[in-house]
């Protein structure tokens, strides 16, 4: 895929010719169809976008950035480049089908379905109502339906204190929404249903893992007019990290080490274990809640998203922001862009004291595999965490209608034990916060 994608990207754009249809508007299914005659013939749309990029990064600490964790120590090219595929049809004055495919570089050995971002079947019971049923994508920011469609959106990239952090761009299930008119402002009320997959990899060493969400269920309420949009998000649902092979190897021995810990006697040992192991968050309930709003002054726009993350093992627990301001000038919009990831917890510390507990009971051999094994657990559970705050400035080209050039200056500031999202440099330690630079430029497509 890695080699397809960067000569797919680079055709679509060279070879544009005429404006075409914007991608952007074809890229949500917005409330109920028009009604249509009994004289009424199935027709499809094909649609699609793609965005090819350049990300330069300067950094004493770092290798490099990834947009989110379904990527693995992307190289400079790979960070934003990537090709949209869309195909919709509309059945009956009812029904119709959507399916889209995202190619983009992800984590070694992904399955190729997962490349099948969006594949759903959606019903018009009555105006006003719909009912899709298959694979979409989770309702959960303002950008929700367009986080790959890089023309929809002024930046490089979606701030990646808040987008980045979440892999899952696609569940399978079911959702229902009901769009009522007040005013001049259209509000929409959206319940569903689903599970989800998506396959991630720990940027410091590319170990690669699956994640699944289980049970999730999901509200939104959003409110829209000319020119402001408010979308509020929640999210419940169950995570299981149990197909990480290493994750789940931690996980048993250290409910092994406290169990036996606790049979020696020893109840700090096992107190310990069982914090690490927790930490590792291998299952444990998840709840999300978010809050996002746009409104257009004139030339102006303003876009701030809030979240609330919560989990079991709490070393995800976050709170995220970002606020952008673009301003437009013709063809030219010049944009800032701020945003943080602040982590509620204090990092997973490894054992201290226990080759010194264990010894006399076990053996020094056994109390010194003990102590790797908790050095091991409190590493690879502070991997999850994403501390960072950034800033960036930059300017957006509308060279066509459907073609966009950007460049994006950003800087970042890493907490320490906050590098979910880098890939490090040899000898660089969990403990040490760094700062980071990156130049990005991208060509933006829709056809």
């Amino acid at each position: 895929m890695r080699s397809l994608l960067f000569p797919l990207c680079a055709g679509l754009a060279l070879a544009l010719g005429a404006p075409a249809p914007a991608a952007q508007a074809k890229a949500e299914v917005q409330g109920s169809p028009e009604p249509v005659g009994l004289g009424f013939a199935p027709a499809w749309h094909f649609s699609g976008y793609a965005t090819l990029g350049h990300a330069e990064m300067r950094s004493s600490a770092a290798l490099s950035q990834a947009r989110d964790q379904t990527q693995s120590q992307p190289r400079a090219w790979e960070v934003d480049s990537r090709l949209g595929l869309q195909l919709e049809g509309q059945l009956t004055p009812v029904l119709g089908l959507t399916a889209q495919a995202v190619l983009r570089p992800r984590v070694p050995d992904t399955p190729a379905i997962h490349s099948l971002e969006w594949a759903f079947a959606h019903w018009v019971p009555r105006p006003g109502w719909l009912l899709r049923v298959g694979r979409t994508s989770p309702d959960l920011f303002l950008y929700a339906d367009v986080r790959n469609v890089g023309i929809a959106f002024p930046w490089v990239r979606l701030n990646p204190e808040f987008y980045a952090w979440m892999p899952v761009q696609s569940i399978d299930g079911l959702d229902l929404s009901h769009d009522w008119a007040a005013g001049e402002a259209t509000w929409r009320l959206k319940l569903g249903y689903a599970h989800g997959l998506v396959r991630v990899a720990a940027q410091s060493s590319g170990t690669p893992g699956d994640a699944q969400l289980d049970a999730v269920r999901l509200l939104t309420l959003s409110r829209d007019s000319v020119a402001s949009r408010v979308k509020l998000s929640v999210m419940r649902a169950r995570l299981d990290l149990a197909r990480a092979p290493v994750l789940l190897a931690l996980n048993n021995q250290l409910a092994t080490l406290s169990a036996q810990a606790a049979a020696l006697q020893l109840p700090g040992v096992a107190g310990e274990a069982e914090v690490l192991r927790q930490g590792l968050g291998v299952r444990g309930e998840t709840r999300y809640y978010s809050l996002g709003a746009q409104q257009d002054l004139g030339p102006w726009q303003f876009t701030a998203e809030w979240s609330l993350y919560l989990n079991t093992a709490r070393q995800t627990d976050a709170q995220r922001h970002y606020l952008g301001v673009a301003r437009r000038f013709e063809q030219i919009t010049v944009f800032a862009i701020a945003g943080r990831s602040k982590m509620r917890d204090a990092p997973l510390t490894p054992p201290q004291a226990w080759a010194a507990a264990l010894a006399p009971s076990v053996g020094a051999t056994a109390a010194a595999q003990a102590t790797a094994l908790g050095v091991a657990a409190a590493q690879a559970g502070n991997q999850g965490r994403t501390a960072q705050r950034s800033v960036g400035l930059g300017l957006r080209w509308d060279v066509a209608p459907q073609l966009a050039a950007k460049l994006q200056w950003d800087r970042t500031q890493v907490d320490a034990f906050g590098r979910a999202l880098w890939a490090m440099k040899p000898g660089m330690a969990d403990a040490r916060p760094f700062s980071a630079r990156v130049l990005s430029l991208s060509l933006d497509v829709s056809f």
